[in-house]
């Protein structure tokens, strides 16, 4: 979408529009700031940044929440049951993952592509700006 010479980035509708809506959807594009600002800035003693680099998408009902991470990793929690999702459901309910993870694929694919590119084209005080904040 395109308003005012102003391209919007985000897709979807307020989930207060639609009280009968029967989910939430919600989706992690990458970790912020970047696994390598991470690395350079802290190092990795523990060998855990690459596990942690993945997109993920969630979509949660009244009764569970699933997480489908980019690297094919999906969990299903039962929401209010265990604090903290530590308790995987998805052998228990396989039915129950197979159609919110088709949900979230359906709601994936809805959306036309957006083509943009990953380089930005920034001065170099702006540069050591975002640097020294960890995005770069």
């Amino acid at each position: 979408l395109e308003s005012e010479g102003v391209v919007e980035q985000t897709q979807g509708s307020s989930i207060f529009s639609d009280p009968s809506r029967s989910s939430v959807i919600a989706e992690y594009m990458a970790p912020q700031p970047s696994p390598d600002a991470i690395r350079d800035r802290v190092g990795d003693p523990n060998n855990i940044i690459e596990k942690y680099d993945r997109s993920l998408k969630a979509i949660q009902t009244d009764d569970f929440k699933l997480i489908s991470g980019s690297d094919g990793e999906v969990n299903l929690y039962s929401v209010g049951e265990v604090p903290n999702e530590n308790n995987d459901l998805t052998s228990e309910y396989p039915q129950v993952a197979e159609s919110l993870l088709e949900k979230l694929s359906n709601w994936s694919s809805s959306f036309d592509s957006s083509n943009f590119s990953t380089t930005t084209d920034i001065d170099s005080a702006t540069q050591n700006r975002l640097e020294d904040l960890g995005y770069l």
